[in-house]
């Protein structure tokens, strides 16, 4: 099960959400077993971010959805955002890092057909 999230976030608010996003993903790294991959990309357009997440099934996303992590810090994370789009679609195969990143740069661009959506950089480690 593989989610793709396109956020944009308050003006002034971008060094804290990717805080916030980098102390989330620590905490999932620890705590998610079931979570293939978790990362935030950067776009080049001003407080724009794409974040794509990877489970080994829907009960595992849910499950990540309902932990203690997730209650604590996704209230904290919405409150900076102006806008999301949320995706979530079935995966044929387990991906990793940059094989994940490519698949999904190419959904954004089939997605929102832009190419300013291609230009992104990786502010965070994934877990593989």
């Amino acid at each position: 099960m593989g989610g793709l999230k396109s956020v944009t976030v308050m003006e002034g608010k971008e060094n804290e959400f990717e805080s916030l996003f980098r102390k989330l993903a620590a905490k999932v790294r620890d705590h998610d077993k079931k979570c293939y991959y978790y990362d935030l990309c950067k776009s080049e357009q001003p407080r724009t971010y794409l974040f794509m997440e990877q489970y080994e099934n829907k009960n595992a996303l849910q499950q990540h959805q309902k932990s203690d992590h997730g209650k604590y810090y996704f209230p904290k994370i919405r409150e900076l955002l102006e806008k999301i789009d949320v995706s979530y679609f079935e995966c044929a195969i387990r991906l990793k890092s940059i094989i994940f990143l490519s698949l999904m740069i190419g959904y954004v661009i089939y997605y929102y057909q832009s190419s300013t959506y291609l230009r992104y950089k990786a502010i965070s480690r994934s877990l593989s």
